[in-house]
């Protein structure tokens, strides 16, 4: 059988999550695992890499060479399999793993299915005491992913040297980057060099990195909302975690997750044990850190009028602060 002809960016759009086109390889994954039945077979939710549930009760994803698949792979075998280690951690542990070529190429993880819906699909319909619930329930999760040891880890290593290197060269291309997505008023975009904190302040090399799942988004959080009542049943798609500051965490989790309602950003971070001192910081921390992140995360955080800011500062507060 011919390998998956994904080379481009074309043909990726077109197929990752075209089912027919996919069932040849999920099969012979099926069949070299002895998963059965392997039948349905259905999409799972968009991401990075084609994703597919089998008859209910398994995920197979699938890596290829586009968005460095391979370290994708390693990097999300590595971190689901620690934190799926943690008790009370609600972490689907990785089954099984192997490659659908003989050189390695085209590698894939199995998962345990896990019945439910991203808590984005049900995020309006719950009650304002299940959200302070979920927030707090998150910081709690969070801090205990955050405190997983890292000594044994292959890939995840306890160093802040890839994180450092990451912020720098973020860095080095932050404004054409801000230029293009055009998130930013002109006013706003004119002000990030001075902005931006030096890496030493953004790197605290004083304390051990943490382990990052780093794509906490609505899309992430499984569950199930019964009688105005949610309860979650997985944490889930490891394959963006990295290993840094905890702050780099709330990035995606309050733009996204929270949709920026400082509320539920002070229930986490009071659950998570943040203290006063550091929530004071943290305005203009995860401000530099959104700036700096990989993916356009501030886009709908300035499409509304109450976001409007004349400083960066501003902005930062309107965002992130936590006290009145």
């Amino acid at each position: 059988m011919q390998p998956p002809a994904l080379d481009t960016l074309e043909q990726y759009r077109q197929r990752f999550t075209d089912v027919a086109y996919w069932t040849p390889y999920v099969q012979i994954v099926c069949q070299r695992h002895r998963l059965f039945p392997c039948a349905p077979i259905r999409t799972g939710l968009a991401g990075t890499f084609p994703v597919f549930i089998v008859a209910e009760r398994w995920v197979v994803k699938f890596f290829g060479m586009l968005f460095d698949g391979l370290t994708a792979c390693h990097v999300e075998k590595e971190a689901a399999t620690l934190a799926a280690a943690v008790p009370g951690l609600p972490v689907p542990p990785v089954l099984d793993a192997g490659a659908l070529l003989p050189d390695g190429g085209w590698p894939y993880l199995i998962f345990p299915f896990v019945p439910g819906v991203s808590i984005g699909a049900v995020m309006a319909e719950l009650p304002w005491r299940q959200k302070l619930a979920l927030a707090a329930q998150l910081g709690r999760w969070l801090r205990q992913l955050h405190g997983v040891s890292l000594d044994n880890a292959l890939y995840l290593r306890p160093s802040w040297r890839p994180y450092g290197d990451f912020l720098a060269q973020q860095r080095d291309t932050v404004m054409a980057r801000l230029a293009a997505w055009g998130s930013l008023p002109p006013h706003l975009l004119a002000q990030v060099p001075d902005y931006l904190l030096p890496l030493t302040e953004l790197v605290d090399e004083r304390r051990l990195p943490a382990l990052l799942h780093a794509d906490v988004t609505a899309d992430h959080v499984l569950g199930a909302l019964q009688g105005g009542s949610w309860q979650t049943h997985a944490l889930i798609d490891f394959g963006d975690a990295l290993v840094g500051d905890p702050v780099y965490e709330l990035i995606p989790l309050h733009l996204d997750l929270f949709q920026r309602d400082r509320r539920l950003l002070r229930t986490y971070l009071d659950a998570y044990g943040v203290d006063a001192a550091e929530q004071q910081a943290l305005p203009h921390r995860a401000m530099n850190l959104a700036l700096l992140h990989p993916f356009n995360v501030l886009e709908h955080s300035l499409a509304a009028d109450e976001w409007a800011a004349d400083t960066l500062s501003e902005l930062a507060a309107r965002l992130w602060q936590t006290w009145e």
